[in-house]
This record gives C-alpha cells, sequence and structure tokens, in this order.
C-alpha cells in the first residue's frame, strides 16, 4: 500500500505530461489560427464589452463584432487585388518617364540636383540586367499571385477550416475569456505577484506594439493617403497599405513608399516641362516628412511611461513574429520575447529554491 502511494504521484504526472503532449499534437495543426484568435479577441474586446453592455446580450455582441471583423480583414484584401492592375500601370508609366528623352534634353541645358539624380537613374537603366529586372516586376507579381491563388485555391477546404476557427475562437473569448482566465490562473504553479507581473507584462507588451507601432503606423498611412488623394496619385489603398506596413521598419518608415513616388512626380513634371506636377512632387515631398515626423511626436504622448518593454525587444518580436506566425506575430512576436524576460527574471528570484 506503502508502494502504491509512493509512486501514485508519478503515475498522475506522467499521465497529464501524455495528455498535454496529444493536446498539443491535436491542436497544433490550428495553432496559429487559435493565437490570431486571441490576438482579435483581445483587440475588439473594448467593442465588445461597449455593445454587451448596450444590447444585454453577450452572443448578439460577440456576434456584432465578429461580423465586423469580418468586413475590416477582408475588405482591404480584395480592394488591394482590385487596385493592383493600376499599379502596374504606374511601373510602366515610371519607366517611361525615365527614359524620356525630353528629360534629358532640359538636363543637359542646366545643371541641378535633380537632373544628377535622373542621370544616374538613367544609367543604371541603361544596364541590361537592370532594365530586365525592372520590366520583369508586374509579370513577377501576376505569376506570385497566381500561383498564391492557385495554393489558396488547392488548400481551400483547409484555408476555410482555419478562418472559421479563427473566428469561432473569436467569438468565445469575447464572450467567455474572462471566466478561462479565472479558471486558468489558479493552476499556474506561481506566486500571485509573479502571475501579476505576467499579466502585467502582457498587458503592456500589447499596449505597445497595438498603440505605440499598430494604432500609430495606422495614422500615418492614413495621413499619407489624403496625401497621395491631393497631389492626384491613384492606387490609394493599395499605397496606403504599403505605408502602413513600411511604417513598422525603424529608421526609413513610410519613405520607403512617399519618397520614391514624390521623386518620380518631380521627373514626370520635369520630362514635360510641366511645374504643376513638379511641384506635386515638392508638395508631396513636404508631407512626406510630415507623416514621417508623426511617429516622434505621438509615441511619446500615446506610450508615455506606461510600458517598460525595450525598443529592441518590439523590433526583433515585430519581424520574427511576422515571419513566423503572420500578421499575428505583429503582437506575437514581441509578447512571446517579452514573456521571456518576465519568466528569467522570476527564475532569478526563485531558482534558490528549485
Amino acid at each position: 500500500m506503502a508502494r502504491e502511494l509512493k509512486y501514485k504521484p508519478y503515475f498522475f504526472l506522467t499521465i497529464l505530461a501524455l495528455v498535454i503532449v496529444l493536446s498539443f499534437l491535436v491542436v497544433k495543426p490550428f495553432l496559429v489560427s487559435i493565437l490570431t484568435a486571441g490576438v482579435l479577441a483581445y483587440i475588439a474586446y473594448p467593442l465588445y464589452q461597449f455593445l454587451a453592455r448596450k444590447l444585454s446580450s453577450k452572443n448578439v455582441a460577440a456576434s456584432i463584432v465578429i461580423v465586423l471583423l469580418i468586413l475590416v480583414i477582408l475588405s482591404p484584401i480584395l480592394i488591394i487585388l482590385g487596385s493592383l492592375p493600376t499599379a502596374f500601370d504606374g511601373v510602366r508609366a515610371l519607366q517611361d518617364v525615365l527614359r524620356d528623352t525630353s528629360l534629358k534634353d532640359t538636363c543637359d541645358a542646366k545643371a541641378s540636383m535633380l537632373c544628377s539624380v535622373y542621370e544616374h537613374t538613367l544609367l543604371l537603366l541603361n544596364d541590361p540586367e537592370v532594365n530586365a529586372a525592372i520590366g520583369a516586376v508586374p509579370e513577377k507579381i501576376f505569376i506570385g499571385i497566381f500561383s498564391a491563388t492557385s495554393n489558396i485555391i488547392t488548400a481551400l477546404p483547409v484555408f476555410f477550416l482555419n478562418l472559421f476557427i479563427m473566428f469561432f475562437f473569436t467569438f468565445y473569448l469575447l464572450r467567455d475569456g474572462d471566466r478561462f482566465i479565472k479558471h486558468v490562473l489558479p493552476l499556474i504553479p506561481l506566486k500571485g505577484s509573479h502571475k501579476r507581473n505576467i499579466l502585467n507584462k502582457f498587458s503592456e507588451v500589447t499596449y505597445a506594439v497595438l498603440y505605440g507601432h499598430v494604432f500609430i503606423a495606422l495614422i500615418q498611412a492614413i495621413v499619407a493617403v489624403i496625401g497621395y488623394y491631393l497631389f492626384g496619385f491613384k492606387a490609394l489603398v493599395l499605397l496606403g497599405a504599403l505605408t502602413f506596413v513600411c511604417a513598422l521598419i525603424p529608421v526609413l518608415g513610410t519613405f520607403i513608399v512617399w519618397g520614391p513616388l514624390a521623386l518620380t512626380r518631380i521627373l514626370s513634371g520635369m520630362a514635360v516641362d510641366n511645374q504643376s506636377i513638379v511641384a506635386q512632387g515638392i508638395g508631396l515631398l513636404l508631407w512626406g516628412m510630415l507623416v514621417s515626423v508623426i511617429d516622434n511626436i505621438l509615441k511619446p504622448k500615446i506610450i508615455g511611461d506606461r510600458t517598460n518593454v525595450h525598443p529592441a525587444v518590439i523590433l526583433i518580436g515585430l519581424i520574427g513574429g511576422l515571419m513566423f506566425f503572420g500578421m499575428a506575430g505583429v503582437v506575437l512576436g514581441p509578447l512571446v520575447l517579452a514573456l521571456l524576460i518576465v519568466v528569467l527574471e522570476i527564475y532569478r528570484k526563485e531558482k534558490h529554491a528549485l
């Protein structure tokens, strides 16, 4: 009897470990969808709470939020795909402008910084390899889209299954997330202070990423789109999406988009000797500088002293998270690294008790 009691805990722990491993293998194919659902639920939770109070029904509130999420996620994708032909026309127009002989004649007659930029660009374009690479850009993009579309069609059942699971979990995390946390927290074998530290770090990182990076990038993209519209550019949704993504990149940021656009517009105006078009390019250049400054102005005001997360953790987490988890990695990447730091800190404090 004593021997049975001695080995009973080990037997239970073995069964528990086996069940956990098997459960992970069952969940593994849908892990990214479930994690993405967690991110979406966290983002949409304030809206859900507001609707639940107004409608007095958790199910109706969660359903409305899910419908809104579907529209917010799918609508921009469809609009961007529809604007791609316009973007390809812009690439071809840029090639025509840069090879326009009238611009070369203008630059031969007078020297300027813009002419110097144009001449160096022309030399680069005259390189057969560079010329072939630029000419193949639209074709490669079309091939990439066609390939991706073919893959999606081939794996359409799996794609829709993952999409269904993502929104399914988002619905129940919105509705029952608070109860889930209350049930899970007591199962974590850590001191109350350590649990609170982990939850606080989770909140800090998510706030820093969503409001200090993603939200500011969204504001920059919106302001940039206004500039693109004012200065006569097309494919606004596509340009806005590119600006949003580039705004997450440190140092260069949104300049990656508005810089070449402004230069192209200036060179186009010089090619046809149209000062109005040149003025549009200069206007976008100044507007783009304003867009880039938004980050420095808003980030300290929005984040302030609310987070102690090091910028390097956010940066590496953003890039690595995007590569590993997809779009959900914008939040999950920095969160994983920040939680690693917290766990290491807990280990440092408690290693003498282990």
